[in-house]
């Protein structure tokens, strides 16, 4: 986050900000568990049914 060219002072009332927030509500950037979470693939790819024969 872009906090270079922030002044002390500000950056001390944007913590104090972000303190109050928290109690608030939370983070907005916390890690919530995945909604959408990967499962096991149902389609496994088998071994080719089709082997190439030696040619004749």
């Amino acid at each position: 986050m872009g906090c270079r060219g922030i002044k002390r002072e500000d950056k001390g009332e944007e913590e104090n900000k972000g303190k109050i927030i928290n109690t608030l509500y939370p983070t907005p950037h916390a890690p919530h568990p995945t909604p959408h979470t990967p499962r096991p693939t149902p389609y496994t790819p088998r071994p080719t049914p089709y082997t190439p024969h030696p040619t004749p």
